[in-house]
């Protein structure tokens, strides 16, 4: 029996639609190939549970998930792509807040608004933890030579490492959530009527 991933074709998207197994589609939204995390996306559009959008959150918000390199980027893309209009009217706030850099300001937007949904989105920022971000940069020039013979300053090239604070979002998320009573994250408010109204 082919199990969720082949040696030799990769995801059984028919099989895990079939199955409906919502949670093993999305997993495929971090698969390295863009062709199977917009199949893996359409799929869950077809099958159009009311538990997708929760799921969907939950993934987006899953460490892996948001530094996924290429796959992470893709996959989110097919995610909003193909999925939004199930977020209804937080698709922008959720774009927003699930990205790998996030803002006070876009913190603040969720605070403003006092709904089940936007106390679980904040209880996830809250939740976030710090992160490094590598990149290259030019630490200094050597003297160089030109193919005919001219002296040329070289870039010295030198791998950092940033250590990205997000304290202050963890902070402003908790502050609104203890104003609110200290709700705990509920899966159950993604299946309210009109949970994804905002008035």
């Amino acid at each position: 029996m082919m199990g969720l991933f082949s040696s030799i074709f990769g995801p059984n998207i028919k099989k895990l639609e079939k199955n409906k197994d919502i949670d093993g589609l999305v997993k495929v939204l971090k698969h390295k190939d863009s062709y199977y995390q917009q199949s893996a996306a359409n799929a869950l559009v077809r099958i159009g549970d009311e538990s997708i959008p929760g799921i969907v959150i939950d993934y987006l918000f899953d460490e892996s998930f948001l530094f996924y390199d290429k796959s992470y980027t893709h996959g989110k893309t097919y995610i909003h792509n193909n999925i939004e209009y199930m977020f209804g009217d937080y698709v922008q706030h959720i774009r927003n807040v699930t990205s790998k850099w996030i803002s006070c300001d876009e913190v603040q937007k969720l605070c403003d608004i006092n709904t089940p949904v936007s106390s679980n989105l904040l209880y996830k920022i809250a939740q976030r933890k710090d992160f490094e971000r590598r990149y290259s940069a030019i630490v200094g020039h050597s003297k160089g030579y030109t193919d005919d013979g001219h002296t040329a300053s070289i870039p010295v090239w030198e791998n950092q490492v940033e250590n990205v604070s997000l304290a202050d979002e963890r902070s402003l998320a908790r502050e609104e959530l203890k104003r609110r009573g200290n709700p705990l994250y509920d899966h159950s408010a993604y299946l309210e009527e009109d949970a994804w109204k905002l008035g």
